[in-house]
């Protein structure tokens, strides 16, 4: 392990799917002297989950037009240009990705960066807290009405099937795989974490940052995030430029960054120069797929409980 000076502070920002968090990172990304990594642990845990889903399906039948859609979708990732585009990128190969390899590569110094700022999905260190880097570190939460994340969710499997030429799927033959993101709703490991940083004493009262304040009000929300982790504002950090190029400076896995570009999953957050407020009204229950909805009240109650505690536009 190289040794680290520890005088650059390690900022995560922990989060649920579909909470605008690429969005955010892409922000934070175009910040002079941010070294911005993208969900390190995640791809770590993603390796693990296929393995074990990979296993069980071994073991029962699968559907037949879910091996097709599959299959669909690895087409579309080996003709994309998509390699070729990170092809001189910061990005490491994705079998590089363990929680050992991270916590390693996190205990690093960034030479000539000031801060390192790392998004990840709260999911991926619940359990695996060990490996969090040995060095100072900021801890953040980003969260939103699970309703608007189950939502967001279907929308995103609607929006990948119907690029591969499939529309009107059921959803239950998404169920109990890594494309449905059904594991996120098992538990709420953002609230999960947010008890455990604060137990430990990680950060006494970390950030809570609903994404819907900071898509409505960047322009307050903002600077007080920056604030609360020392680094410096600018106003001109409220937008960005909407070329890809920024993400060849990021640090995380390749396959994927990758697989995000080439199904255009990602195009939002990646073409993204500025946040924009969400259009659409709060879902009903009955518009999301019966897996998202089976522990939807304690989702919810969690969730309420980390808003109450959010950073506010008037504080």
């Amino acid at each position: 392990m190289t040794e680290s000076s520890n005088t650059q502070p390690r900022i995560f920002i922990w989060c649920w799917p579909r909470t605008v968090s690429t969005a955010l990172g892409k922000c934070l990304s175009n910040v002079e002297g941010v070294q911005y990594w993208h969900e390190p642990y995640q791809n770590s845990l993603s390796t693990i989950l296929q393995m074990k889903i990979a296993t069980e399906q071994q073991q029962k039948p699968v559907n037949s037009k879910f091996i097709e859609i599959m299959g669909k979708l690895g087409q579309v990732m080996a003709s994309s240009d998509a390699s070729s585009f990170f092809a001189d990128s910061k990005l490491f190969p994705s079998d590089k990705f363990t929680y050992p390899w991270v916590k390693e590569k996190l205990e690093e110094d960034e030479p000539g960066k000031d801060f390192i700022v790392i998004k990840d999905m709260a999911m991926s260190i619940v359990e695996n807290e060990q490996y969090l880097p040995k060095v100072p570190t900021r801890h953040v939460f980003l969260i939103r009405h699970p309703l608007r994340i189950a939502m967001s969710m279907t929308t995103s499997i609607k929006n990948i099937c119907k690029f591969i030429g499939e529309e009107d799927v059921d959803f239950e033959i998404f169920r109990d795989t890594l494309l449905s993101n059904q594991a996120y709703f098992q538990r709420d490991h953002a609230y999960v974490l947010w008890q455990y940083v604060r137990r430990e004493k990680l950060e006494q009262n970390p950030i809570i940052i609903d994404s819907d304040d900071l898509c409505r009000r960047p322009e307050k929300i903002l600077p007080k995030l920056f604030k609360g982790v020392g680094i410096p504002y600018h106003e001109k950090y409220l937008s960005w430029g909407a070329d890809e190029e920024i993400l060849k400076s990021w640090k995380g896995s390749i396959g994927g960054m990758v697989a995000g570009k080439a199904m255009k999953s990602y195009d939002r957050a990646f073409q993204s120069s500025c946040f924009f407020a969400p259009k659409a009204d709060m879902p009903n229950l009955d518009e999301i797929p019966d897996f998202f909805k089976e522990n939807y009240d304690s989702l919810l109650k969690s969730y309420q409980e980390m808003y109450e505690h959010r950073l506010r536009e008037d504080d």
